[in-house]
């Protein structure tokens, strides 16, 4: 059985008919203690902001939103919404999503999550997570923040109407690459911060849909390397080793999770390479 489609079954990739608004997208600001950091301020700063399109949440007719799932909330992004199917009560099966752009931008409402929501007529109830960006906070504080919405969500699954026995974690770019880092750190306390809440709970995630997802911060294209730098806080290019401990191909084991790639040839962001390699890791490392 091969891993590349064991999701696929799951779902039906179809474009929804879901409403937009307009967004104002997300402001650039301060990164936390810049002095420390080792890059080129230029051409970290060259990377745009770029204004998108928001989901019209009142076409829901059943969803909780903003909901905090850390103890302290030490950013706004630190929240979640949840969308549920309209015509059944649950308990629901999960499927979580993180968004797109580079990890300085985007929204749990981005209109890049649209193809998604189909999944809550499928029965699956969706949870779209806001993480903090790369203009308030250095990795691995994304990968923290990731984690401690799985724990949260098992340790309120009987508030929320959830079925948390196995979470499919689905990512656009970036956030692909927040869901890969998940499975590929599973079990791994020392990739947890559970200071942010629920530390009896487990961040372990069971299968991965991966839309164009980062896996190797090391190999870059020219428009992507400026947006690793500002995730890092450094250059890249300069501590291969330091942009390796936040790759996912570099913690592939054999007890990965099932895992299904979707990516466009001619991506000129993520190359299109980087789903080859980790789809032919994990097949050689888990044997499928």
């Amino acid at each position: 059985m091969k891993r590349i489609v064991v999701v696929a079954v799951t779902f039906s990739f179809l474009l929804s008919a879901c409403t937009r608004i307009p967004g104002s997208g997300e402001r650039k600001g301060p990164i936390q203690d810049p002095d420390s950091m080792e890059y080129d301020a230029e051409t970290l700063d060259s990377v745009p902001v770029v204004k998108e399109f928001q989901i019209d949440m009142e076409q829901f007719a059943k969803k909780v939103m903003n909901v905090p799932y850390v103890d302290d909330v030490v950013s706004t992004r630190q929240h979640l919404d949840i969308i549920y199917p309209s015509e059944t009560i649950g308990p629901y099966k999960v499927v979580v999503v993180f968004h797109s752009g580079g990890w300085y931008s985007g929204d749990k409402q981005s209109e890049s999550i649209a193809p998604i929501v189909e999944v809550i007529n499928q029965g699956y109830a969706l949870v779209s997570v806001n993480y903090r960006l790369s203009s308030e906070a250095r990795w691995p504080a994304q990968l923290h923040d990731a984690k401690a919405a799985i724990r949260f969500l098992r340790a309120n699954m009987d508030t929320y109407r959830l079925d948390t026995e196995k979470i499919v974690v689905w990512g656009l770019q970036s956030g692909a690459h927040l869901a890969l880092m998940l499975a590929a750190t599973n079990e791994l306390p020392e990739f947890e911060d559970l200071t942010l809440g629920n530390p009896g709970y487990s961040s372990r995630i069971d299968g991965v849909v991966s839309w164009s997802g980062f896996t190797d911060l090391t190999d870059l294209t020219t428009a992507s390397f400026p947006m690793a730098n500002r995730l890092m806080g450094m250059n890249v290019k300069n501590s291969k080793e330091r942009a390796l401990s936040a790759s996912p191909v570099r913690f592939v084991t054999k007890q990965f999770p099932p895992v299904l790639f979707v990516h466009g040839t001619a991506d000129s962001i993520v190359p299109y390479q980087q789903s080859v390699e980790m789809l032919h890791k994990i097949n050689l490392e888990t044997g499928d």
